[in-house]
């Protein structure tokens, strides 16, 4: 339950126009925490998620704590309230998607949802919170999946951040007729998430913003470069960079 990626983002004079020796960096965590609740040993279902006690619950809380980054973005939090119960609101901010735009969930107990956490003593200022449309489904009873996006002010500079979770199970990598001509369930479902992050990132991208898309892609980035997420949206793949 400790899948924790790290991305640090330079905040460079030649982009924001600042001098050189006044450059910043921004240091992002992305992680999973596998259908997290604050209750011990909740259990979602069957073999989702990971069965925890409730010393697993303060490990994880003292290892946030211990490696601080500025910004975390977590995946799989079953409640809007589980990431302040578990990790504490002395440290950091939390702000956590509703997954707007789905039915009422049937299956409360499988809902899934992305958070951003902003530490309070970074020096950073949240401007705006939204979901992206379009990219929150009902899968097996549960609302599930919404991209958070936060408008933040870094160092006197304005950025959007994205934190995604993408749907799993649609294999990877693959090729793009194949993943547009797939009809799993999984792969359907991803084409419409991916269809709709697509458009919203275009929307961003012609308006000039910066913009940090993070999170879980659960997709081997590396091998399948621009075929689910194309680069020609605008963005750079950091796997890659």
């Amino acid at each position: 339950w400790l899948r924790f990626g790290w991305v640090v983002v330079a905040v460079l004079a030649g982009l924001l126009g600042q001098r050189a020796d006044a450059a910043r960096s921004l240091v992002v965590a992305s992680w999973n925490l596998e259908v997290l609740s604050e209750i011990p040993w909740f259990k979602a279902q069957p073999g989702v998620g990971v069965s925890r006690n409730r010393s697993d619950l303060l490990a994880m809380a003292r290892f946030l704590e211990a490696r601080r980054p500025d910004i975390v973005l977590m995946q799989e939090i079953t409640g809007p309230n589980t990431a302040s119960a578990v990790f504490g609101n002395q440290t950091y901010d939390w702000h956590v998607a509703e997954n707007i735009g789905t039915s009422p969930a049937t299956a409360p107990s499988t809902e899934l949802r992305t958070a951003i956490g902003v530490r309070k003593d970074a020096g950073l200022s949240v401007k705006g919170l939204t979901e992206v449309p379009g990219t929150a489904f009902i899968y097996d009873g549960g609302a599930t999946r919404a991209a958070l996006a936060m408008d933040i002010e870094v160092h006197g500079t304005l950025m959007t951040l994205v934190n995604v979770h993408l749907k799993a199970g649609c294999p990877t990598p693959i090729a793009l007729t194949s993943f547009q001509r797939s009809t799993s369930r999984d792969c359907i479902t991803l084409r419409k998430q991916v269809d709709a992050l697509a458009h919203w990132i275009k929307i961003q991208v012609d308006q000039r913003k910066t913009l940090l898309v993070a999170g879980d892609f659960n997709r081997n980035l590396q091998a399948e470069h621009g075929v689910v997420l194309g680069a020609k949206q605008g963005v750079r793949d950091a796997v890659l960079d």
